[in-house]
């Protein structure tokens, strides 16, 4: 099951710079191994997986911990590895994000989000599937860290070149609490809107 949220909470009436087109979609659904595009996961510094991301670790034929230590990947919040096409799934890319050993408060779930969507904003996928199920998670402020994050005000540019266009354009946060972050969303993205 996917909700899917589109931005007809945004005015463009108000916000007369901005075209329609430019915004990232952002989609809430149930938590499931992504069949296709990039997947998310995030690692404490301990390297411990939890919940779908532990199920993806099982299913992926690499040994993760032995890509951290050769990448001297710490899993300090909010930095990344990518692996691409990584054996035994069919998803074309792997971003692992760090969470550190601290407990996550709000300002790091939404710089968390703001970290997924820097990380992918022009990496070739135009689709991610976030896993937003980790101890501290909340996928609704993940989600608006993320739209933020791929605001782009390119009015004024002499040459606004098509491929420089990022190629990220719907972003899927899985969660088991589907409908309470739908509807946080909503509320949130009015502040998302005075922003834009």
């Amino acid at each position: 099951m996917c909700e899917q949220f589109d931005f007809g909470y945004i005015d463009i009436n108000r916000t007369p710079n901005v075209d329609k087109e430019d915004f990232m979609q952002i989609n809430f659904s149930e938590l499931t191994v992504p069949q296709s595009d990039a997947c998310v996961i995030f690692v404490n510094k301990d390297f411990e997986f939890n919940g779908l991301a532990a199920s993806i670790n099982k299913e992926i034929d690499t040994d993760l911990h032995a890509v951290f230590q050769n990448a001297n990947f710490k899993a300090a919040v909010g930095t990344s590895l990518e692996i691409l096409a990584p054996a035994g799934v069919s998803f074309e890319r792997l971003i692992v994000i760090g969470l550190g050993d601290k407990d996550l408060n709000e300002q790091d779930n939404v710089e968390l989000g703001a970290a997924v969507c820097a990380k992918l904003l022009n990496s070739g996928s135009n689709n991610a599937f976030i896993t937003a199920d980790f101890i501290g998670a909340d996928a609704t402020l993940i989600a608006e860290g993320a739209l933020l994050r791929s605001y782009r005000f390119d009015k004024y540019k002499t040459k606004n070149n098509e491929k420089n266009k990022p190629s990220l354009t719907s972003l899927t946060v899985m969660t088991n609490d589907l409908e309470g972050s739908g509807d946080r969303f909503s509320e949130r993205s009015k502040v998302i809107d005075g922003v834009f």
